[in-house]
């Protein structure tokens, strides 16, 4: 197994993870998100977790191939962890926003279904281009 299929694997698995409470029981997961979003220690932690894992993924998998009509699949993995990076230095350093739209989508029942709907997909995306 490559380190893209590997990383998309891991990508895969953690998205779908976060999707299906999403989707099978977002109640749950915005009581469960409500009270984390009160913990600035589990925000900072999280911060530094994700910012860790951001940062390993673009030092060992900083792969930028696009053609003219077409994005290499694998671009998507770096992608990935520079958002990650980028979120875990915000959660460490001002969390405030990020804290703030959070709240935002979690409350609006419509948008958690619709990014529960597209997580599933990205997920699944990424699962299978792990055994493609």
């Amino acid at each position: 197994m490559t380190s893209s299929a590997y990383l998309a694997l891991i990508f895969g698995a953690y998205i779908v993870a976060v999707a299906i409470p999403m989707l099978w029981n977002p109640m749950r997961l915005v009581s469960l998100m409500d009270d984390l979003i009160e913990s600035p220690p589990l925000i900072f932690l999280i911060g530094v977790l994700a910012m860790t894992g951001g940062l390993s993924v673009i030092a060992f998998h900083n792969i930028w191939f696009v053609e003219v009509w077409c994005i290499d699949w694998r671009v998507f993995i770096t992608i990935l962890g520079w958002l990650a990076a980028i979120e875990g230095a915000l959660l460490i350093i001002a969390p405030g926003p990020l804290l703030k739209i959070a709240r935002k989508i979690l409350h609006n029942s419509n948008a958690l279904l619709i990014f529960g709907f597209i997580y599933l997909c990205l997920g699944a995306f990424l699962i299978s281009r792990a055994f493609h």
